[in-house]
């Protein structure tokens, strides 16, 4: 991939990679190996990897900063956005939104499982979506076909699991 950014397209594509470093030198580590391996000077959008338990957004934050995004850190103009992901539960995700905007920071984006059986259990779209969209935090969408259990099981068609009622 690095290779194809590298002639002439990474100007024309939105790079994103996933990070999971539990410390501020892990994550600044590996920030930096993946723009090595991209073959670029700076992300579109850096996701925090796996955000499932509640004491998981702490580790994101130290000294009330984001990993990288400290003025005059040289993470800081690597990076255009930064949001996290996790698919383990909604509850984990609204509390953390709700937190980070209790204290005047929000992340520029959240992946979540979003699919057509989400409002059945445990919902996501329910409990995480309308607070995203209140406060205008990028929505990216993933399990949207759960691993291709929902085409296996013949429940849906790939056109009505990405309809919205």
């Amino acid at each position: 991939m690095g290779k194809a950014l590298r002639d002439g397209y990474r100007q024309k594509a939105f790079l994103m990679t996933k990070i999971d470093g539990q410390t501020k030198q892990a994550a600044a580590q590996q920030l930096e190996e993946s723009l090595r391996r991209l073959q670029t000077d700076h992300l579109d959008l850096l996701q925090f990897h796996e955000v499932i338990r509640d004491t998981d957004p702490a580790r994101i934050f130290w000294r009330g900063r984001r990993h990288g995004s400290r003025p005059g850190s040289p993470q800081a103009s690597k990076v255009r956005y930064i949001g996290f992901t996790g698919h383990k539960s909604p509850d984990t995700h609204f509390k953390d939104a709700r937190d980070r905007l209790r204290h005047g920071f929000t992340f520029d984006a959240v992946q979540m499982p979003l699919n057509v059986m989400d409002a059945h259990f445990d919902s996501f779209e329910k409990k995480v979506l309308p607070v995203l969209v209140k406060h205008q935090i990028g929505v990216l969408g993933m399990k949207s076909m759960a691993m291709g259990s929902f085409l296996r099981s013949k429940t849906v068609t790939p056109g009505s699991a990405c309809t919205t009622p």
